[in-house]
This record gives structure tokens, C-alpha cells and sequence, in this order.
């Protein structure tokens, strides 16, 4: 049980890394269209 909960929690901190990632980017790529 206790594994189980680390391993989503891992989980759930890679998918709110990648979410982040993508949003930055997102927002760099809005900027950049602003720009021009």
C-alpha cells in the first residue's frame, strides 16, 4: 500500500514537471508570436 502511494506520488510529481515544462514552453511560444 505504502509503495503503491510512492509510486503514484512520483507519478503525479513527473506529469506536474512535464505539465509546467509544457506550459513555459507555451507561454515562451506565445511571447515569441507576440513579438513578431
Amino acid at each position: 500500500m505504502i509503495n503503491e502511494k510512492k509510486g503514484s506520488e512520483s507519478n503525479l510529481c513527473d506529469v506536474q514537471q512535464r505539465l509546467d515544462k509544457y506550459l513555459k514552453d507555451l507561454a515562451n511560444g506565445v511571447m515569441l508570436r507576440n513579438d513578431t
